[in-house]
């Protein structure tokens, strides 16, 4: 319903790239990411955020990221999540199949994204915010400590 949507998605992103300056991490992301990326494992995001916003995040983990795609139409042409093309990208750039990829999120598009690239879905859960999803996830998490838990007791038994 809306009468230019060019229009209307130039001037969100606009308005969207004023969250940098309350842009964080939650402190089990600061812990678990250099864990992950320490026990070999390789780490994609694929965010709709604005590019400074995505680079900040890329900032506050500190460690490298294998690989940053940003789907939101502008600039690339990648599309939005639930489209799963920033999924699929970023695993053609880790070189990562998607059978042995997991795709991490906070939200109903995440969710579908992953499950429309054909990868393992997990859904974080915190207390800072309820979800109401209508997709059921495959994995539901509370924080990245579970999912640390889940990788490593995983792994092993493989």
């Amino acid at each position: 319903g809306i009468a230019n949507p060019d229009m209307f998605w130039k001037i969100f992103m606009e308005e969207d790239s004023k969250r940098i300056d309350y842009t964080h991490l939650f402190d089990d992301a600061k812990t678990i990411m250099p864990k992950l990326k320490y026990d070999g494992f390789k780490i994609g995001l694929v965010t709709g955020s604005h590019e400074d916003i995505a680079n900040k995040i890329v900032s506050l983990i500190r460690v490298r990221i294998d690989s940053l795609v940003i789907a939101n139409d502008l600039p690339n042409g990648i599309n939005p999540k639930p489209d799963p093309a920033g999924i699929i990208s970023c695993l053609k750039e880790l070189e990562v199949d998607n059978e042995s990829a997991m795709y991490v999120g906070n939200g109903e598009e995440d969710i579908l994204a992953a499950k429309n690239a054909h990868v393992l879905d997990a859904l974080v859960e915190r207390k800072t915010y309820p979800l109401e999803i209508k997709v059921k996830p495959t994995i539901r998490i509370k924080n990245l400590y579970e999912l640390f838990n889940y990788l490593t007791t995983t792994a092993s038994t493989s």
